[in-house]
């Protein structure tokens, strides 16, 4: 006869505040290096030319954010599955895998667009930039919204 005791979905622990902030890094380091990656990608080339980097430098200049960002994929990826109720962690995590792609996709469009425009990135960077710290605090908002439920 089975004796452990099955918990229902409302007995489920909220996530701990240790675990929230956790996941809050996690994604804002992930963040930032996928926000790394698309800046410096696109202006290699202007990075080799000005600082008299090898093909090799150049290439290494480019991968080291993409490396760190699959290390940092690993931990938000673990921390969603402790955070997230177990019934949700497929949806979450899709979420989580969209958002990377539409980081990674976007950014260097924009800053395609409005280097186009005005012949500048700084107002690109600064852009984007402002739009990763308003997901900063969003984020934030959220999980002190978690916490007090």
């Amino acid at each position: 006869m089975d004796t452990a005791v099955k918990q229902s979905p409302a007995m489920v622990d909220a996530p701990t505040a240790a675990a929230c902030r956790n996941l809050v890094m996690a994604t804002i380091g992930f963040g930032l290096t996928f926000w790394a990656w698309n800046l410096i990608a696109p202006l290699s080339g202007d990075y080799k030319d000005r600082l008299g980097l090898t093909s090799f430098e150049q290439s290494l200049l480019v991968a080291v954010p993409v490396l760190v960002g699959s290390l940092g994929r690993i931990s938000v990826f673990a921390l969603v599955s402790q955070v997230t109720p177990q019934a949700k962690v497929g949806s979450v995590t899709g979420i989580v895998g969209a958002t990377g792609g539409l980081g990674g996709f976007v950014p260097p469009l924009v800053m395609g667009a409005i280097y186009s425009a005005k012949g500048s990135y700084s107002i690109g960077f600064m852009l984007l930039s402002d739009l990763a710290l308003a997901g900063c605090v969003y984020v934030y908002g959220r999980m002190r919204g978690l916490r007090r439920e």
